[in-house]
């Protein structure tokens, strides 16, 4: 019985054995769809097919005039949305990532030319087609997540740059709604949050904490902001030309806020400060007795050589008292001494 029952189970284990290769096999090129982008068969039974590009006869001109107007609601349409804007998310992973690395690039060459509204829109999109929820990131493989990581990181830091830039220029941009859209968003919040997500997948990312650093001088905390901007340099190595320029300008409105509590706790809110005015009076008062210190000491200089004297030939002959007292009652107690034994 027991060679059979250990062929059975050898059996199941086999099997067993490939039903996980399978899945997993299957799990490299997952379909990775979210439910909102599932879409009915009735819809795309009646989704209307390409058309060949062909050349049509003249058309009248009433049917002439009716394709004009279209076109020019089309184009006006165009003016606030892109085309690439309404592009639909495909649903397998390697696809999804290489549309991501495309918009990432059109936004990295828009910010590049200025174009900061288009940037923000393509780095949007860039994580539209990259971007996959926490379920969906942990059942990937460790090197489908690294893939997944190598485009989204880059994209999230690049977002928040351009929003700070909007924010330096006085570019109004309005609140970003998330993924839902059902919330919105304080863009520099949003950055926030951008920057945790990326030091979450990579947390020695020394481009993160150098975004960190400067969404925190637009927040205005300059302690935070250069904290981040030292361990930004700590971990690149070398301050590079960006990371320099950040922490001259953290210092600097550090000394201009110095300057302006001393300010406002030295004479702004008084008509004149009462402590400046008495220290300048100390000040005048101590300049205008100098030179006569100075005379003084000199004219005292003599008259303290001769008390010097005087005290130290005092204590001499206090010295030569005291021996010559001394050795007299020593002749004394000698007299004294011998004078029984003359008898």
């Amino acid at each position: 019985q027991w060679p059979r029952g250990a062929a059975v189970h050898l059996g199941c284990s086999a099997l067993l054995w490939r039903l996980c290769t399978a899945f997993v096999s299957e799990a490299r090129v997952a379909i990775l769809r979210d439910p909102s982008e599932m879409s009915s068969p009735a819809a795309a039974t009646n989704a209307a097919p390409p058309v060949a590009a062909e050349t049509s006869p003249a058309a009248p001109p009433k049917l002439t005039a009716a394709l004009s107007s279209s076109a020019a609601s089309t184009a006006a349409h165009a003016s606030t949305t892109e085309p690439w804007e309404d592009d639909v998310r495909g649903y397998v992973f390697e696809q999804r990532l290489e549309t991501g690395e495309a918009h990432k690039a059109a936004g990295n060459e828009h910010f590049r030319r200025g174009e900061w509204n288009l940037a923000l829109r393509r780095y949007r999109r860039a994580l539209f087609h990259a971007g996959f929820d926490e379920s969906q990131m942990f059942d990937l493989m460790d090197r489908h997540r690294e893939m997944a990581h190598a485009v989204q990181i880059p994209v999230k830091l690049n977002l928040v740059a351009c929003i700070l830039k909007h924010r330096e220029l006085g570019i109004p941009i309005a609140p970003i709604r998330d993924d839902d859209g059902d919330v919105e968003i304080d863009p520099l919040d949003y950055c926030e949050a951008l920057i945790a997500e990326a030091l979450k997948c990579e947390p020695k990312c020394a481009k993160a904490y150098f975004r960190r650093g400067q969404l925190l001088i637009e927040r205005g905390d300059l302690v935070s902001a250069n904290e981040a901007l030292l361990q930004a340099e700590k971990l690149q190595g070398s301050a590079s030309g960006g990371i320099r320029d950040a922490l001259l300008k953290v210092r600097q409105l550090q000394r201009e806020e110095r300057w302006r509590e001393k300010e406002m706790f030295s004479g702004v809110i008084q008509p004149v400060s009462d402590y400046k005015a008495a220290q300048a009076a100390e000040e005048r008062r101590r300049k205008m007795l100098n030179p006569f210190l100075k005379a003084y000491d000199i004219l005292m200089l003599p008259l303290r050589w001769l008390l010097a004297i005087a005290a130290y030939l005092a204590n001499y002959l206090r010295g030569v008292g005291l021996m010559g007292a001394s050795t007299t009652t020593t002749h004394e107690s000698e007299d004294s001494t011998i004078r029984p034994h003359q008898h």
